[in-house]
């Protein structure tokens, strides 16, 4: 099958192509990589198959963005192209393999995204190597972080 980035479907306004169904039937079906395509007799029920799922996870993503929950990364995201149009985003597929929902290992929530978006981590380690001793540092973050998780 060809990719040419031709939608194949919408979804409230979101434009689904060629590219993501067939990310979809390799799921669905992985040998088709290794044994030249899919099988003639099953092609259609696979593609229909797939289509009716990337839909789905469409529509849930859609839902989740506008109830505002977190969405978790996910591994077939990996061979997006985006990646490959600037070299210094090629790593970040790798993260991919071990990346966490905001709040691992305890649940999602707004206040597991507040400290993230704050960049309270990010900050500690920095504020210790512009020279704060590290104790102080430590005692600052989990200063902030208290302020965060305590309202």
């Amino acid at each position: 099958m060809q990719v040419s980035d031709k939608p194949v479907a919408r979804v409230n306004g979101a434009v689904l192509t060629d590219r993501d169904l067939l990310r979809e039937m390799y799921t669905i079906f992985p040998y088709a990589q290794q044994h030249n395509g899919f099988p003639r007799a099953q092609e259609a029920q696979i593609r229909q198959g797939a289509l009716e799922m990337i839909i789905f996870e469409e529509l849930v993503y859609q839902e989740a963005v506008r109830r505002k929950l977190t969405i978790p990364a996910h591994l077939a995201y990996g061979d997006h192209p985006l990646w490959k149009k600037d070299p210094k985003t090629a790593v970040f597929p790798e993260t991919l393999l071990s990346a966490r929902q905001v709040g691992y290992a305890g649940p999602p929530g707004r206040k597991a995204t507040e400290a993230l978006s704050k960049y309270v981590m990010v900050d500690m380690f920095a504020k210790a190597i512009q020279g704060m001793r590290p104790e102080d540092a430590v005692a600052w973050a989990a200063s902030e972080m208290t302020k965060i998780y305590s309202t």
